[in-house]
Formats: C-alpha cells, structure tokens, sequence
C-alpha cells in the first residue's frame, strides 16, 4: 500500500513540482493550494504525511493547519516546506506550540529535490 500524502502550498508550481515526483514514486498525493481546502481535506480523508508550506494566503496558515492537529490522536507525519532557514523558524514554532508536531523541515529552493523529499518521507513513515 502506498502512502497518501497531502501537499499543502499555495505556490501551485511547487505543489505540482513536488505531486509529480511524488507520484513517479509511487505515493497516492493529494494537492490543495489553500488552508481552507486543506483543512477540509484533513478532516474527511486520512493522510500519513502531510507536507506543509509555512506562509499560504488566506486566512488560514500553515501554523493553523498544523496547530488542529494540537488535539489529535492520530496524526500525520508532518513536514514543513519554507524559505525561511530551520535557525530562523524554531522560534516560531516554540511561540506558536508546534514544535512537537513537526517532525521535519524542507528549506526552499535547497532541499527542493526529489531525492531528499523522498528520502525524509521514507525515514519518516518508517518510525511509525
């Protein structure tokens, strides 16, 4: 069974970027551009790991996204896609009470690459 993977940016050439290779993997991938639909989707479908742009438009953030799973029992694996370097976003998510539900972070453009997003997602859902 393949992993279903959530994308979450508003960029949609990034979105598309990362789907595409994802897929050619093998992931089952969903793409939302926006934190409303993502939120939705999140509610009514379960995904094993959901990676999450930092700053979307729109009322909902990616903290947003990630805070309704403050709650959760069951949870995905979430990556985190900015960018602002690691050093810079740690502060933020000790302010914003995240950092215990982020299990990983893409730094953009370097990280962008099909080899390092397929790699993490692997270590990642092989924790569980």
């Amino acid at each position: 069974m393949s992993e279903k993977i959530l994308i979450v940016d508003d960029e949609k050439d990034v979105a598309n970027f990362v789907m595409e290779y994802l897929v050619s993997d093998g992931f089952d991938v969903t793409v939302s551009n926006s934190g409303n639909d993502a939120l939705f989707l999140l509610k009514n479908t379960q995904f094993d790991v959901l990676i999450v742009d930092m700053r979307l438009e729109g009322r909902v953030s990616g903290v947003d996204v990630i805070k309704s799973f403050s709650q959760a029992v069951r949870r995905p694996k979430i990556i985190v896609m900015s960018a602002t370097p690691f050093k810079h976003l740690e502060p933020i998510f000790q302010q914003e009470r995240i950092a215990r539900l982020v299990d990983d972070v893409l730094e953009k453009p370097d990280d962008m690459t099909p080899g390092i997003i397929t790699k993490i997602i692997k270590k990642l859902v092989n924790k569980s």
